[in-house]
């Protein structure tokens, strides 16, 4: 058994990342999928229209994939379809495949409702659930103990298996002590109440913004917080390791016309090993003399660096080495997304020391 979950949107690029992951590979791993907001609200139709694209892409690329997590974190409560939960309808859009609900304290009663209503009329065949806390609600137990026993009891109960998520979001400029040492008091009161099957802790070292933590025209090194928060809480409990791979939690999609993208669009390529991103931002694709070609450029410093795992290791690694070699169409800041998650997930499943 794996002990990885990794936390994506619930998008194509992310998907098809997924499906990329050597079968074999798929098989160990429950992923969990955010649905991905917009920059600008969402209509319901929009919500609806991007629902159904989502629910065709899982079913056709991810048939090896046990089961999924599946939340929507990132979509404002207020937004509802037909007068409902906008999470009652992901529940009986995704009812035919193999999904987790997620709850949780800073949900409404109606996302809590939605969930016993899935699971009382057989919408959801689901044995388990997972509850998830982000780091102002796992600060201190005692402050949100009757909250997760007025809200949640009566939803946990109806399944046999109970997951609990700690999301850390952001964590790179955190206290790594203070949140590890939160999280472990916290289980430690949970359990005392309720019977868990998994524990995951999950985080990110990217924030929304990649110019907060690496240059233009540069070649960066960051530590990934996460790994320290996850290894510190490891040794008090038996956890899963969750990351959002190398796409930050806070990503939203943006609607850029194609004739404006270059004038704002920085090349940059993450890639992952032991405990770190390497990460190489470009400059301007408009006023750059590389422009697109500068993705092609980033491949070829990937390959001579030491941690490169061969071009035989993941769909991502052949597909940045033969960028490196300037095979197939110009990369876009979209089409990078794919390859460079496939790479990490696959280094996460394969190789990395938990």
């Amino acid at each position: 058994m794996n002990n990885y979950t990794p936390f994506l949107k619930l998008k194509t690029n992310e998907v098809t990342a997924l499906s990329e992951v050597d079968k074999s590979l798929q098989s160990e791993l429950t992923p969990f999928f955010d649905f991905p907001r917009d920059n600008e609200d969402m209509s319901e139709e929009k919500f609806i229209i991007k629902a159904g694209k989502a629910k065709k892409s899982v079913a056709k690329h991810l048939k090896n994939i046990p089961s999924f997590y599946l939340d929507n974190f990132d979509i404002d409560s207020s937004l509802t379809i037909d007068g409902d939960s906008n999470y009652k309808y992901l529940l009986e859009l995704f009812s035919n495949l193999p999904i987790i609900p997620v709850v949780g304290i800073d949900r409404n009663d109606a996302h809590i409702n939605s969930v016993i209503d899935a699971k009382e009329t057989g919408v959801l065949n689901s044995n388990q659930i997972a509850v998830r806390f982000t780091p102002e609600d796992f600060e201190d137990f005692e402050l949100v103990a009757d909250d997760i026993e007025d809200m949640l009891d009566e939803v946990i109960g109806m399944f046999e298996k109970v997951d609990i998520i700690f999301d850390c979001r952001v964590c790179i400029e955190e206290d790594t002590n203070a949140i590890s040492s939160n999280i472990i008091v916290f289980v430690t009161n949970f359990i005392e109440e309720y019977k868990i099957n998994k524990i995951i802790v999950t985080g990110s070292s990217i924030p929304s913004s990649i110019g907060d933590v690496a240059d233009k025209k540069d070649e960066t090194e960051i530590q990934r917080k996460e790994s320290n928060i996850h290894s510190k809480v490891a040794e008090h409990f038996e956890i899963f390791f969750g990351d959002y791979t190398i796409v930050s939690p806070y990503y939203a999609d943006i609607n850029i016309p194609g004739s404006i993208m270059p004038n704002i669009m920085i090349p940059k390529t993450i890639y992952s090993y032991d405990t770190k991103h390497f990460i190489i931002r470009g400059g301007s694709i408009k006023k750059h003399p590389r422009s697109y070609n500068q993705f092609n450029d980033q491949a070829q410093i990937i390959i001579r660096k030491p941690f490169y795992r061969g071009i035989s290791y993941s769909f991502g690694d052949k597909f940045i080495e033969e960028k490196s070699r300037n095979i197939g169409k110009n990369v876009m800041p979209g089409t990078i997304l794919k390859p460079t998650i496939n790479a990490h997930i696959t280094y996460m499943l394969k190789n990395y020391i938990y």
